[in-house]
């Protein structure tokens, strides 16, 4: 006689469906774990790649021409003005240069911290009214922000938006202090070996980089406009308005769902050095 096959009992169907749905969860929250520290890890690169493309174009000498923007000096040579035109001839600028680009962390505005706003700087290429002379100091080339607020205007500068919900958190200078202060803009600068045409030059320059004095977090546009073209001012250059003795600037960064995930970007004339949890400690 055959016994009789035992089926399982309600409660082992019940414990059974419970381990697995465990064991799922469990899954779930594993792979969803590794998949933000590998989204966060690409926006960090992604924000770094950016970063060392702004840093080659100017170390290159590469701007985009823009036949928007007019540039001319005004007052006996003593500043530069521009304005925003709707055609203007390329080559019919040949007293003005590119001289490289001042980057905004922070801005006024929505979703603040994941902004980055990249602008034009642009100078006087002589310092004499003769125009003999090449500018080679930054109080010479007295650049200025190729900003305008009008709407619609073309005015070459740049938003980058970071990936995947990266967080900027701040900006510091090197080296650093205890605590470390904060400011809203850096720059980077060419040394005013020639200047850019919408063309790479054959050679490349170095750069200088460093904090602008009198930006902080939340500024405006309009107030960062203002800080920049106190370059005009040469009571203002003295001042040390650019930071020309900074070993460079660290661009703090923090994953948007945990406080956990950091990184730090260091900005120098060197490069870029990249630190993911291993961060700058000024940064916490």
């Amino acid at each position: 006689m055959k016994g009789v096959q035992r089926g399982y009992t309600i409660l082992e169907v019940l414990i059974f469906i419970a381990v697995s749905a465990l064991i799922f969860v469990f899954a779930m929250i594993a792979i969803s774990g590794r998949q933000e520290q590998v989204q966060f890890t690409q926006g960090v690169r992604e924000f770094e790649a950016k970063v060392q493309d702004i840093l080659n174009d100017i170390t290159t000498g590469y701007y985009a021409a823009n036949p928007t923007i007019r540039c001319e000096i005004v007052a006996g040579n003593a500043s530069l003005d521009f304005s925003l035109t709707n055609n203007e001839d390329l080559g019919t600028n040949n007293n003005c240069i590119y001289i490289g680009k001042v980057i905004q962390v922070l801005p006024d505005g929505a979703d603040t911290d994941k902004r980055m706003f990249i602008y034009n700087l642009v100078g006087k290429r002589y310092a004499d009214t003769e125009n003999s002379l090449i500018a080679d100091t930054i109080t010479e080339v007295s650049p200025k922000l190729v900003s305008s607020s009008a709407p619609g205007s073309n005015d070459s500068s740049e938003e980058y938006l970071t990936r995947y919900g990266l967080k900027i958190t701040k900006l510091i200078e090197l080296p650093t202090a205890s605590p470390a202060p904060e400011f809203g803009a850096f720059s980077i600068i060419s040394n005013f070996a020639g200047g850019g045409s919408g063309v790479t030059t054959s050679q490349s320059q170095s750069v200088r980089v460093g904090t602008i004095k009198g930006t902080s977090v939340g500024d405006t546009e309009s107030e960062l406009k203002t800080v920049v073209d106190q370059f005009n001012n040469t009571s203002s250059v003295s001042t040390g308005f650019f930071n020309e003795g900074s070993d460079g600037v660290v661009i703090c960064l923090q994953d948007a769902t945990s406080s956990v995930k950091k990184a730090s970007i260091t900005i120098s004339s060197s490069g870029t050095r990249l630190q993911i949890d291993d961060y700058v400690a000024e940064c916490d």
